[in-house]
């Protein structure tokens, strides 16, 4: 497995208009891959949805499929191909540093050297736990790297589900605390004061390698385009026609268990923007009527129950990535609140199935279904 294990624990048909389905993260917590990235095929329906002018491309890259797709009608085919390949070797690329999976990544050695010694890092593994640290403060700790060192005690695999037993907990919990991580930024290095301690970037690495990749393209001064990571989806331009991106935000509780079934609750029609959902419906077990997920809450150890789904809406990706778990986990009354005083606009379903939306968000019922408008009364983050 690739960067795509989240820290806290670790989505409607519009007429015309393709659009970009936005449920739960697809994070997959099973054995680590190194798998090379493999280019899936367009199925019948995806091109269907296409426009004529854009040029698309899905790879599977950290176990997740990730696609590119631009739009300029003032560049070739055969250069917006280029710059999508650009986009893909990034993305393997940030797979092979911030990976806590691949045992000779920098964050590894940070790991493995816990209690030990700090270890040197490059300006970009600095600036990405630098990040993290800092939603970890203003979240209150709802968000935290160091929950890593949980990994191993809980398993979503069907017929292997577990969950770490109280006492599991109560062990593990000392070891989750991010201001033990000691960030020497003079140094550049990174210790862990604690041995045992371990930090994963899963939590905000999809967000990360999404804007990253669209860092690129605007580079490349591509007109339109998004990246869609399964998760997150970044957007910018115009389609074709010179309509809107139209992104789903998904039922978390589908007519199917296994989500065969798959409905939208709202359509959004947007640009420049970013969004990540987090979710309790893909990686999840039910026991004695207890429903178990991946959404632990870094204070407790257990599944958080504030929410069912959270979809944020932000300027960057990296930034939806880090706040979705934090609204999550404080549930819909705070985590309106958190989202408003941190320049991000959500989508927040709550146990009882009923939608909280912020303030900016308003829903409007059209001949496509019902459709989300966004015009928040703060700046974007």
């Amino acid at each position: 497995m690739g960067l795509m294990f989240k820290s806290n624990f670790r989505a409607g048909r519009a007429i015309a208009l393709p659009f970009l389905f936005l449920g739960l993260s697809n994070v997959a917590v099973a054995a680590p891959s190194d798998v090379k990235a493999v280019k899936l095929p367009e199925t019948p329906a995806r091109a269907a949805q296409r426009e004529k002018g854009e040029v698309c491309e899905t790879q599977t890259i950290m176990t997740l499929p990730w696609t590119i797709c631009l739009v300029d009608a003032k560049k070739n085919e055969a250069d917006l191909k280029a710059y999508i390949a650009e986009g893909m070797k990034e993305l393997r690329y940030i797979d092979s540093w911030m990976s806590e999976w691949k045992e000779n990544s920098p964050v590894s050695e940070i790991n493995r050297q816990a209690g030990v010694k700090p270890v040197k890092v490059d300006s970009a593994l600095m600036n990405a736990i630098e990040l993290s640290l800092a939603e970890a403060e203003r979240s209150g700790g709802n968000f935290d790297i160091t929950f890593n060192a949980f990994f191993g005690k809980y398993s979503w695999k069907k017929g292997a589900e577990r969950f770490p037993t109280e006492q599991e907990i109560k062990a593990t919990l000392p070891l989750v605390n991010f201001r033990n991580v000691i960030v020497d930024k003079k140094a550049s290095t990174v210790f862990l004061k604690v041995k045992g301690m371990k930090i994963g970037l899963g939590g905000m690495g999809e967000g990360w390698a999404i804007d990253k990749v669209y860092d690129i393209m605007k580079a490349h001064g591509v007109a339109a385009g998004y990246i869609d990571a399964s998760g997150g989806v970044r957007v910018w331009g115009v389609k074709p026609s010179g309509k809107l991106w139209t992104i789903g935000v998904g039922n978390p509780r589908p007519m199917n268990p296994d989500m065969t079934r798959k409905t939208t609750l709202f359509n959004l029609y947007a640009t420049d923007i970013a969004i990540a959902t987090a979710g309790d419906t893909e990686k999840y077990f039910e026991k004695d009527g207890k429903r178990y997920h991946h959404i632990i809450d870094p204070k407790t150890g257990y599944s958080a129950q504030g929410s069912i789904q959270v979809t944020t809406i932000c300027k960057t990706a990296v930034y939806c990535d880090l706040v979705d778990d934090s609204i999550y986990i404080d549930g819909p009354v705070k985590g309106r609140e958190y989202a408003e005083k941190n320049g991000v606009s959500a989508v927040i379903i709550a146990p009882d199935k009923s939608v909280v939306l912020t303030s900016g968000l308003t829903v409007k019922q059209t001949e496509w279904g019902q459709a989300l408008f966004l015009n928040p009364p703060y700046e974007l983050r």
